[in-house]
Parts: structure tokens; C-alpha cells; sequence
């Protein structure tokens, strides 16, 4: 479990540096068209990856999509 959450902490500390460039970016407009709902999840995935917030909330939530 400790290695788990020291993995966990590295990747939050790598995905923190972007965070600050993600923010600024538009969230649902893609090439000025809105998105549909998968679409909108899907840019919202590339979005939180991109930002790497509540990384470990995520975790948390979803331990599917999170296999280290």
C-alpha cells in the first residue's frame, strides 16, 4: 500500500507542473463546435490528465482507470 501511494504522490508532483498551462484552455469547445457528451468526457479526462488535479481523489473514485 505505502509504494501505491509514494507511486501516487510522484505522478501527482510530475502532473502538477502542467496544471498551471491546462487552466486556461477552453474546457467544452473543441475547433469553436460543442462537443457531445462522450466527447465532452473525454476532453474532460484529457483535461484533468493534463492538469493532474485531485489526482488521488480520482484514484479513489475510479481504481479501474487507475492501475499503477
Amino acid at each position: 500500500m505505502a509504494k501505491i501511494c509514494e507511486k501516487m504522490a510522484n505522478i501527482c508532483e510530475k502532473w502538477q507542473k502542467f496544471a498551471k498551462n491546462g487552466k486556461r484552455r477552453q474546457k467544452n469547445v473543441k475547433n469553436g463546435k460543442k462537443l457531445s457528451k462522450i466527447g465532452k468526457k473525454k476532453l474532460r479526462w484529457r483535461i484533468f490528465w493534463q492538469n493532474g488535479e485531485n489526482f488521488a481523489k480520482m484514484a479513489k473514485k475510479f481504481p479501474q482507470k487507475f492501475r499503477l
